[in-house]
């Protein structure tokens, strides 16, 4: 294969990791790399296979772990949408008891939410502890 070709393969693999962020297409552009220069110096394709994949695995054991570390790439880490909502502040605007749901405020939003505990009266300030499909599932921040 061409240098040309590991070249290329090299660059759309980068740019694709623009997109994910998870350091496995820079990985995979970082080989292909290394296969564009053993491509310069032999026309086996077997040979350059077998760089590029010593290459992946080397540094998918090596660098990956530190670009994680460094960058705070963790994908599992990251929560979205109704899942950031949970550990967050909300003010109850229509009472909330044990058996009937009610009313909170999280920033411009309000949601239906239930709780657990007893009765929240209006104004209380309370902390979102988990997201049950349309609906809150809130605590009392006693905490403050």
């Amino acid at each position: 294969m061409s240098a040309w070709v590991w070249l290329v393969i090299g660059f759309l693999c980068v740019i694709v990791e623009v997109f994910t962020t998870t350091f496995y297409f820079l990985i995979l552009g970082a080989a292909a790399f290394v296969a564009t220069l053993i491509a310069l110096f032999t026309g086996s394709l077997s040979v350059q296979a077998i760089g590029f994949a010593g290459a992946a695995l080397l540094l998918l054991w090596q660098m990956r772990p530190l670009l994680l570390r460094r960058f705070g790439g963790n994908a599992q880490a990251l929560r979205s949408n109704s899942e950031a909502l949970v550990g967050k502040k909300a003010v109850v605007i229509a009472a909330i008891d044990a058996d009937h749901p009610g009313r909170v405020k999280v920033g411009d939003v309000d949601w239906a939410a239930t709780t657990p505990s007893g009765h929240l009266p209006v104004g209380t300030v309370v902390r979102i502890a988990e997201v049950k499909g349309a609906h809150l599932v809130v605590i009392s921040d006693d905490l403050g």
